[in-house]
């Protein structure tokens, strides 16, 4: 269950609005958009058949919309003041990093947008209702990094993904114990197989990042504390693999001695 959001502007400003409080003459009466967004399918008629063909879907963007009222007879302040605080964090057009407390613990975050600021402004207790717009309608948890794991050409690593909607991840390798040309990553689960394919040369002490993360992809090598691109030595037929909720099967090999990775990643939720 929703116990307590928070909300940040883009200054760093944040506060806090616990649920079943009322010390700080915010009331939140209500907050709705957190449960699974609408899907969109684009379909096409078959002649002579009946229904339709899907080709493909997607989920539309998420409206989380805030009710609360001003009390700031229950904190010794005038209802303008609490309402020029709640301006300084919603203002509208701007942005708003909104961050999710379900049952005391942190669940996630979403980035948005503010649409609109209503205030009631001359009643005993105003409300305000305000609406934000987040154009990724998943909520991200927090960070996860899977324990050090080895290459091996034939033993598959497990990684139980939690989430609900499938997310990218960041590949970081140790520093590679010896000099060699080419690095495969396969990744598999119910739902598909992917490949990456690195066939660049590796010197020994080299770190190799690979980052499949929406908006943020990129191959990456770093020698002797300068990182750059590789992407140029990545083969065409490679894919962006993703980890699909449940159990995904990777497996990263190399044609010399083995050596350790990690993979960070942060879980997306559909909904609350």
């Amino acid at each position: 269950m929703l116990t307590s959001f928070f909300a940040v502007n883009p200054a760093g400003t944040r506060m806090d609005f616990p649920l079943s409080s009322l010390q700080t003459g915010y009331i939140v009466q209500k907050v709705e958009g957190l449960d699974p967004v609408k899907a969109s399918f684009t379909t096409t008629t078959l002649a002579g058949a009946s229904g339709l063909y899907y080709r493909s879907g997607s989920r539309d963007s998420r409206n989380v919309v805030i009710t609360m009222e001003l009390r700031g007879d229950l904190v010794g302040e005038t209802n303008g003041k609490l309402r020029t605080r709640l301006y300084e964090i919603f203002s509208p057009g701007r942005k708003v990093t909104f961050g999710i407390v379900v049952d005391g613990v942190y669940f996630g975050t979403l980035y948005a947008r503010t649409e609109t600021f209503e205030a009631d402004m001359f009643t005993r207790k105003p409300l305000v209702n305000i609406s934000l717009l987040c154009f990724d309608p998943d909520i991200l948890g927090p960070s996860t990094t899977t324990p050090t794991l080895a290459t091996h050409n034939v033993t598959e690593r497990i990684i139980n993904y939690a989430g609900t909607e499938p997310t990218g991840w960041v590949l970081t390798t140790e520093p590679m114990p010896d000099a060699r040309t080419g690095v495969s990553i396969y990744l598999s689960n119910s739902d598909r197989s992917s490949m990456i394919n690195f066939g660049g040369a590796l010197n020994a002490g080299d770190i190799l990042k690979i980052s499949t993360v929406r908006g943020n992809k990129f191959i990456r090598r770093v020698r002797a504390g300068a990182e750059i691109s590789v992407l140029s030595s990545v083969s065409t037929d490679s894919t962006w693999a993703m980890l699909d909720p449940g159990e995904n099967r990777i497996r990263v090999t190399t044609p010399n001695t083995w050596f350790g990775y990690k993979i960070q990643y942060m879980p997306r939720y559909g909904g609350i």
